[in-house]
């Protein structure tokens, strides 16, 4: 089955360095999924005319900034209006590496992706912090 959108919640922040490192991230992460042949859907928050990039899916947010949670349920919204089996969630300040390393981890808590052989990162969003230990 294959995975053909990444979904990513956004927004920039508003203090200034945050915003453009946050900005350099999602361009990255925007790069990296048109290069790995996933469509990027983007649920952007106080978006300016400049931050909206080519060859990607955005629904606007035109109401008070939402936090990550509400925001994700937007994107599965729209993900559960598709024909897909499998989707990529991410923030957008993320971003993921492929690697061909199969390692387990030990995970408790926190929101995460795990990047598998195949890159199907999973978001896991426990109420404690996150602590991941490669598995013995």
């Amino acid at each position: 089955m294959k995975i053909n959108n990444c979904y990513i919640i956004s927004w920039f922040g508003r203090d200034p360095d945050l915003r453009e490192r946050r900005r350099r991230m999602h361009q990255t992460q925007i790069e990296w999924c048109h290069k790995h042949s996933l469509h990027p859907v983007v649920f952007a928050q106080e978006y300016e005319d400049g931050d909206y990039l080519d060859g990607v899916t955005y629904i606007r947010n035109e109401g008070a900034v939402l936090h990550p949670g509400p925001a994700r349920n937007v994107l599965l919204k729209h993900f559960y209006q598709t024909d897909d089996d499998y989707a990529v969630f991410a923030d957008n300040d993320i971003v993921n590496e492929v690697t061909l390393n199969t390692s387990l981890y030990v995970i408790t808590g926190g929101v995460f992706s795990v990047t598998c052989k195949y890159f199907v990162p999973v978001v896991i969003f426990p109420e404690e912090s996150l602590t991941l230990k490669p598995t013995p």
